[in-house]
Parts: C-alpha cells; structure tokens; sequence
C-alpha cells in the first residue's frame, strides 16, 4: 500500500488563502520526511465557502519548493474547462519544476456550477475528458510538431517549447466510476480513482465494494486505484483488493468526524492541531481483525467484520 497527502483546501475561518496554502505546504513538507509516496489536490470553482483551490498547477508548485520525494499532481484538471493544449503545456512546465515528479489527473467535473462561466460544455464532460487524455498522451510524447484529429479539437503542426521530464509522458490518472470510462482507461493505460464517503449500512457498503471490484477488474494490470474514503470500507478495500496485481492508494480525507452514522467505527483516541486528515501511521492487529491508522486529526480504527 502507498500513502498519500489529498487536500481539498477546504477554507478555514479566520485564515486568508495565503495562511491556508502555507498550512498545507507545512504538512506536505512533514508528509515528505514521514515517507509519504503523493500529494494530490483538487480544482474548485465559485465557492469560496468551501475550497480554496482553483488552481492546482500553481499549488503543485508550492509543494514542488517544499519537498524533495513526493510526487505530486492535480487530482485532477477539470478537463472540459480547458483547451487541451493549455493541459498539455502546463504540466509539462510543471514536471519540470517537479524534477519529474508529477502525477497528472483529469476529472470531468460533477458540479454543473463550475460550467456556465466558463461556457464549457457540461453535458458532453465525459467525451471532451477522453478526448483530452487522448491529445495530453500524444503532446507530451512527442518530440517535434504532431497533429491532432479530435472530435472537438484539431490541431495542425504544434510544437511544444518545453518537453516533461519523464518519457514518454508523466503517469496519467482519470477519476471515474462509469464502467464505458474504466474500459477506455484500460485501453490508454491510465490510473484511476473514486472518493468513497461511507456510513456503516452494510447494503450500502457492500454495493459500493461491488463497484469498485468490477471497475478494478476493468484496469489494465500495473494501473493505480486511488481511494479516497473512510469508515470500515477502508478495512474491506484493502484487505480484498491487495492482493491484486497492482498498487491501492489509500488516503485519508479531512472533515471527517466521529459523529452520525459512522460513530460506532470511528474511535478519537487523541487530537493533533494539523488540518486535514493526513495519515501518519497504519497498524493492523490480527487479533482484533482491525485496522488503526494514525491521522493528524485523530486515530481512526476501522474494523473488519467479514467471518474468517
């Protein structure tokens, strides 16, 4: 299992933007001794009552000064807001200012909000997505002008003034759940992920393992899932899923409490004053069949109640 540092930016009362992004900076720099494999981050727009984060190119470079080993990456680009070109030029810039150290996520979107003042195209997100993995893998692979043949985009006899660090292109990551967008993964060998916020029901819970079998099934072998989640899915995701072929990133989200639903698997054995919920150690303890993992916000121990 890999660790990673996931933040949403979420505003805090009383701290500017400036004050939280420095925040953020200070655990990555702590996540980056600890040993730490990533560090993602969103895009958000037009709601400063929740996250801070329009532009994570520009925090990956905040973090890129910071650390010296972590990977980092927006996780991901809202790719129909964009010309994929723009894409394409920034994070070639940005693996270099990484030392080749960048993870390069694309998400549809699922706020429509975030569409209308940029006039992009909401209802066709998916397709313009695609497509824009597509050209993202051809311009950062090549080495002189290319063409592109997109259904929305063409381009004709582009070259790029900066070319990424890493060859062909930096590891690519496509955040989904729809079955149609797994397989077309599968077929461009790309990561992926999904965020799971899960209450103990056990129907529910059992539904969404289910889901994440079939899509994990549909990954090319040697790509990346990340999960983002917590509760005792966390315990059944990977413990189930490790023993696949490929890397599970488990990563623990801030905001979460131990209140409501999720109570009764969520024990608070001591609070730390860092801000989001960023996992410092995982213990597994074979006799209790649970998992504790250390996270600056609290000790969560999320227990495994499937029958030997």
């Amino acid at each position: 299992m890999k660790f990673a540092h996931f933040s949403h930016v979420w505003n805090k009362p009383g701290m500017t933007a400036a004050q939280r992004y420095e925040q953020l900076w200070r655990e990555l720099a702590t996540c980056d001794e600890l040993g730490f494999d990533f560090g993602f981050t969103v895009e958000h727009h037009f709601n400063p009552n929740e996250s801070w984060m329009p532009s994570p190119s520009i925090y990956c470079t905040g973090a890129a000064a910071r650390t010296r080993r972590m990977r980092h990456g927006p996780m991901g680009f809202v790719a129909p807001l964009y010309d994929p070109l723009r894409i394409a030029e920034d994070a070639a810039v940005l693996d270099n200012i990484l030392n080749g150290r960048l993870e390069l996520g694309l998400v549809a979107g699922i706020v429509p909000d975030f569409f209308g003042p940029y006039r992009a195209d909401f209802k066709n997100r998916r397709a313009l997505t695609h497509e824009a993995l597509r050209f993202v893998k051809r311009a950062l692979a090549s080495e002189a002008a290319f063409n592109f043949d997109g259904p929305v985009h063409q381009y004709q006899d582009v070259t790029l003034s900066v070319k990424p660090l890493q060859k062909p292109h930096p590891p690519l990551w496509v955040h989904s759940r729809d079955p149609d967008t797994l397989a077309f993964l599968a077929q461009e060998g790309a990561h992926t992920g999904y965020l799971f916020l899960v209450p103990r029901a056990t129907k529910l819970r059992r539904a969404i393992v289910n889901t994440f079998d079939y899509g994990a099934r549909r990954v090319t072998r040697g790509s990346r899932i990340l999960v983002t989640g917590c509760s005792s899915t966390w315990t059944r995701l990977t413990t189930k899923q490790s023993r696949k072929p490929r890397a599970i990133l488990v990563i623990a989200s801030p905001k979460f409490s131990a209140r409501g639903p999720m109570a009764a698997s969520v024990t608070s054995v001591s609070r730390k004053t860092l801000s989001s919920g960023t996992i410092l150690a995982e213990r597994r303890s074979p006799e209790t069949r649970s998992t504790s993992i250390t996270c600056s916000n609290a000790i969560w121990r999320l227990s495994d109640r499937r029958k030997p």
